[in-house]
């Protein structure tokens, strides 16, 4: 089964939403272990985590693009023209950054614990 889901995730953009997931949850353990209660302020961190994490991912398969095409990986890189990845990267790349700042801005997230 783990097998399959793996063979499935490397033929799609779908491997980075996985890693994502993925560490988010790892994050959301770690906290789980010093917290005995599940805070919705620590999904939205975890969800930034991910999301940077899944970025090392998506660098790292740049370059790698023509090999991948040559063996039939559809990755997210694979996916857009290489003229866009820059531009592709650096949006991925705000959305942390964008969870946090509107966590604070709407006083979700409080920068004093």
């Amino acid at each position: 089964m783990v097998r399959v889901v793996g063979r499935l995730l490397e033929r799609t953009p779908g491997g980075e939403i996985a890693i994502s997931i993925t560490w988010s949850f790892i994050v959301i353990g770690a906290y789980l272990l010093n917290s005995p209660i599940l805070s919705s302020k620590i999904i939205f961190l975890a969800a930034a985590y991910g999301i940077t994490i899944s970025l090392i991912l998506f660098i790292n398969q740049i370059p790698d693009i023509d090999a991948d095409k040559l063996v039939g990986k559809n990755t997210l890189a694979v996916s857009f023209p290489k003229s866009q990845l820059h531009l592709l990267y650096l949006i991925i790349a705000a959305v942390p950054h964008l969870i946090i700042f509107m966590g604070y801005v709407l006083q979700f997230l409080n920068p004093i614990y």
